[in-house]
């Protein structure tokens, strides 16, 4: 079967550096997905897999891949708890790939049921909060030095300065 297989696929070295290629860019892969749909990277991994496979090789440095996928997910959670098995795995803990998977995806089923994937943690609101200052605050300076310049040339052209409405004046416009 698998002569069958080889024979009815293109089989040379760049058929398999490019199924190397792409398991070795996992992460970039993930990153192209809006949602991060797990499910799918998961079906992608073991197609890339079972094609690696059919030409008679063998991929040994797959959960380093794996890890380095998952991690590129847009979920918080999802990204702690990968980084937790990321830890046991540098501490000593046995995983295989296959178990990463499903334990990848059993964690990315809970959060999407409980409605929970992709949310902002803490920090990332905090930061949206703090850009948003900041766009604000960069709109107001940039209205403050259009009023100089408007206020400079009027300066210039009458040779008497511009003042500035009182709150009463201000409160007519």
């Amino acid at each position: 079967m698998r002569v069958i297989i080889r024979e009815s696929t293109v089989d040379t070295p760049a058929t398999i550096r490019n199924i190397r290629t792409q398991l070795s860019s996992l992460d970039q892969y993930m990153i192209h997905f809006q949602d991060d749909n797990i499910e799918t990277f998961n079906q992608h991994v073991r197609t890339l897999v079972k094609n690696l496979n059919s030409r008679g090789q063998e991929t040994h440095d797959l959960l380093v891949n794996l890890f380095k996928g998952y991690l590129s997910a847009k979920d918080y959670q999802f990204n702690r708890y990968i980084q937790q098995k990321q830890d046991d795995y540098d501490e000593g803990k046995t995983m295989d790939p296959e178990k990463l998977m499903t334990l990848a995806y059993n964690k990315y089923k809970v959060l999407v049921e409980e409605e929970t994937w992709t949310t902002k943690s803490s920090q990332e609101e905090k930061i949206m909060a703090l850009e948003l200052k900041i766009t604000n605050l960069t709109q107001r300076s940039n209205q403050l030095q259009a009023n100089t310049e408007q206020s400079n040339r009027f300066t210039k052209f009458t040779g008497r300065k511009m003042r500035p409405f009182t709150p009463e004046e201000f409160s007519k416009y």
